[in-house]
């Protein structure tokens, strides 16, 4: 069989069962190597995973080591050079392991609890990361992430209005839990195209830097009255859970919107939901139908 024939065969078996021809055949092996740049490795929640069964990877470009609760730095140091990694939940990581990934492209670290701000230092250029439940990170960390595209700093509470100056020019940012941040924070944000704000502490003023803002989720915001609205008029998909200051006022400025999250918001009555006519989805708890004279749910 051609080796280029047997590596795209090789690359659509399950992941555990590739690992298991690779320790068996040393010829396998060598195709990998060869072809290495065509595999996407998938080990999530494979806990019997440990360092050296990473040995066998090496220069693949994407790997998937969710759940992997036996890797430690050791195993990170066998990937040098891959692009996509995910090891959420591997406790055992530590900044010195972030050393190994250096030039990588796409980075899921959440829950990696032992990651510090001394290790993003390792990830400077990064274009995706998720820093969920990284709860030792600092604006300090944030400085060497100047340039993302995509972050997730949900829960991540020790971040402030001052950390989100490293971040201007974002385009997805998660800030879900962040209680620290503010409207001031909020204001180096402009241009943003989709931000998690829910249960921020944010309010109207901060909502009018986000006038360019795509998707944008303000559950648990409960300043957000229907002055903050007007700045969204160009909104596609709008989370105002909670949002108890909400009006039927506010909606007449979110007419175009796609989707939109009104659980919580007992004040809005049919006559707002009249505004959402082209929305294609409204979301609300069924208790607030019997306020609804007109609502047509398609």
């Amino acid at each position: 069989m051609y080796p280029v024939v047997q590596a795209l065969i090789m690359s659509n078996i399950n992941s555990n069962t590739l690992l298991k021809l690779l320790k068996q055949s040393a010829t396998s092996a060598k195709i990998l190597q060869k072809f290495k740049k065509i595999f996407h490795i998938d080990f999530a929640n494979k806990k019997h995973i440990n360092d050296n069964d990473l040995k066998y990877f090496t220069g693949v470009n994407s790997i998937n080591l969710y759940g992997c609760y036996n890797i430690t730095n050791t195993g990170l140091a066998y990937l040098k050079g891959v692009l996509i990694i995910d090891v959420t939940f591997c406790n055992n990581i530590t900044d010195a392991g972030l050393a190994h990934l250096k030039g990588v492209n796409t980075i899921n670290l959440s829950t990696c609890i032992k990651i510090t701000d001394t290790g993003l230092a390792h990830l400077k250029g990064v274009h995706t990361i998720n820093l969920s439940n990284c709860t030792k990170i600092t604006n300090i960390g944030l400085a060497y992430l100047k340039g993302v595209h995509t972050i997730n700093l949900s829960r991540c509470n020790k971040i402030t209005d001052v950390g989100m100056a490293h971040l201007k020019g974002v385009h997805t940012i998660n800030l879900s839990g962040c209680t620290q941040i503010t409207d001031i924070g909020v204001s180096h944000l402009i241009g943003v195209h989709n931000i998690d704000l829910s249960y921020c502490t944010i309010t109207d003023a901060g909502v009018t830097y986000l006038q360019d803002v795509r998707f944008i989720n303000l559950a648990g915001c409960e300043e957000i009255t229907y002055v903050g609205l007007s700045y969204l008029k160009g909104v596609h998909t709008i989370n105002l859970t909670n949002c108890n200051k909400i009006t039927d006022i506010g909606l007449a400025y979110l007419k175009g919107v796609n989707t939109i999250n009104l659980d919580g918001c007992y004040k809005i009555t049919d006559i707002g939901l009249a505004h959402l006519k082209e929305a294609n989805r409204i979301y609300f708890r069924l208790s607030f139908v019997d306020k609804m004279k007109s609502l047509r749910i398609t």
